[in-house]
């Protein structure tokens, strides 16, 4: 069950975040911060011949997101010379997260700015959902370039790199451009 509800929402992710080349409109040059309001929930009513309480529930944190424009410095050894999308064309994407004990968390991701602002929205799904994210930020070591399937369970996005198909012709991966999310 966690297994299928989690290929649905990674497909989500990454339809959501492939179905759009609309560009950023100028949004994503700087950073940007949105968080949704808080749940309102209705005041306590007591009736005279109710004596009992009962605790409410705790207000979910609130979601938040950040998009910031990257410099080469900013992405380490997962972007070189020759890859086929410049730091200017990233994005520096920060969300709220849930870790796997249920507790709110931050994470980042680098992706194209085209799918910046997707890509907020469908982590603001995930989170609403309550889908656990272990741990998420970008690739920035050789380590970790070398090695992208971490063994701390991270995610990550941008990654120049070949796809990882052993029997075709070397071809750069969606990672490459900054379109594709690995979760978890």
């Amino acid at each position: 069950m966690i297994l299928a509800m989690r290929t649905v929402l990674v497909g989500l992710l990454l339809v959501t975040a492939a179905s759009s080349c609309a560009g950023d409109g100028g949004r994503g040059t700087g950073a940007t911060s949105t968080s949704e309001p808080s749940t309102r929930s209705e005041p306590s009513r007591s009736t005279p011949s109710t004596t009992s309480t009962t605790a409410a529930a705790p207000t979910p944190a609130l979601f938040r997101s950040t998009i910031a424009a990257v410099t080469a410095a900013n992405l380490g050894a997962s972007w070189r010379e020759g890859c086929p999308v410049g730091p200017a064309d990233l994005r520096l994407v920060t969300v709220s997260l849930i870790d796997f004990d249920d507790r709110d968390h931050s994470g980042t991701v680098v992706v194209h700015a085209d799918v910046a602002d997707q890509v907020v929205e469908v982590f603001r799904r995930l989170h609403a959902g309550r889908f656990p994210v272990r741990t998420m930020r970008p690739i920035f070591t050789q380590a970790e370039f070398e090695d992208f399937e971490t063994p701390d369970d991270n995610s990550s996005g941008f990654s120049c790199r070949n796809a990882a198909d052993s029997d075709a012709a070397p071809s750069w991966s969606r990672h490459a451009f900054g379109h594709a999310i690995d979760i978890n």
